[in-house]
């Protein structure tokens, strides 16, 4: 592990999709004063495993790591953004972001008229930017609206969806041939450890027992359960996510999973380009408008962000 010292460099702790305390998907926020767009992403300087045990220390679900070097506004080019669990770097992770650019919003006073949206973006190590912009729209806490990259979904073969099945099956504590599963698709190109498994229309997905634990047999990181609502509903649709093969046995709002989420009921639904309210209904909850911009290739995926607590590092 590096020798780096990493004492006195501020952390903060958020929430994202949601105003609670309690509510939406934490996540912890590193601010390295010395990292910029290179060092940050050399496993010299900052190795994985310095990443991993922070992010256990923390014991948040993920942790992004930002470099603030030579930055000295929102606006001042890119931010490097690096993500960890306790067990794995994923490439990208949506909730992470949120709560980032909430950091930076809430540490960095607007100058001169506050009613203009702010924006900053970020630079991953797989050379996806990210930008987020403040949505002020509503006039009461704001919200902030992320432009990430759509992905796409592919079909998957007789043999996987066999043992997808399988493992929802005994996720829900059903027989095989009782199982609500309408739809398997696997994320395309560099989602491809996301498995959307699409339910029947109205199944209920909230407040459902689901045992995370069956989900190690798929082959895929994230296993995403999704179904349209009765159109009584604000929501148009409402998903779950679970990842124990990478200590998240259930992951309570998953950014990322949006991005194929929605360019894939958008298009079922035939209103890409509209806004639609969606809900991940895990037991903390959190809600995002999500909009599929077809033509420039990226998901608007809109919430808040409630931080929660802020330090520094001792070690």
């Amino acid at each position: 592990m590096s020798s780096r010292s990493l004492t006195g460099t501020p952390v903060l702790t958020g929430n994202a999709f949601t105003r609670s305390t309690f509510g939406g998907n934490p996540a912890a926020v590193v601010l390295l004063p010395d990292a910029d767009n290179k060092s940050l992403f050399d496993n010299t300087q900052y190795p994985e495993e310095l990443t991993l045990a922070w992010t256990s220390n923390f014991a948040q679900p993920m942790t992004a790591f930002i470099g603030m070097s030579g930055k000295s506004g929102l606006d001042d080019g890119e931010y490097a953004i690096r993500y960890s669990t306790t067990k794995h770097e994923p490439p990208l992770c949506g909730h992470a972001t949120l709560v980032a650019a909430g950091v930076l919003f809430a540490s960095q006073k607007p100058s001169g008229d506050e009613k203009i949206p702010r924006t900053v973006r970020f630079r991953t190590r797989t050379d996806v930017l990210i930008t987020v912009r403040e949505n002020l729209s509503d006039g009461g806490d704001p919200w902030y609206e992320m432009e990430i990259p759509a992905g796409e979904v592919e079909p998957v073969s007789d043999e996987t969806r066999t043992k997808v099945t399988s493992a929802v099956a005994k996720a829900l504590g059903l027989s095989e041939d009782k199982v609500p599963v309408k739809e398997i698709w696997v994320g395309a190109g560099p989602m491809d450890h996301f498995g959307i498994i699409v339910l029947n229309d109205d199944e209920k997905l909230e407040g459902r027992v689901v045992d995370p634990e069956p989900f190690k047999a798929t082959p895929y990181v994230m296993n995403v359960l999704t179904t349209a609502t009765p159109s009584s509903n604000t929501d148009k649709f409402q998903s779950r996510s679970f990842a124990p093969n990478v200590g998240i046995p259930e992951d309570p709002v998953c950014g990322a999973a949006h991005t194929l989420l929605t360019p894939y009921w958008s298009a079922l639904m035939g209103n890409a380009g509209q806004e639609m309210t969606v809900r991940q209904v895990s037991s903390r909850g959190g809600d995002l408008k999500v909009t599929w911009d077809r033509e420039r290739g990226i998901v608007k995926l809109t919430g808040q962000v409630a931080l929660t607590s802020r330090g520094e590092l001792l070690g």
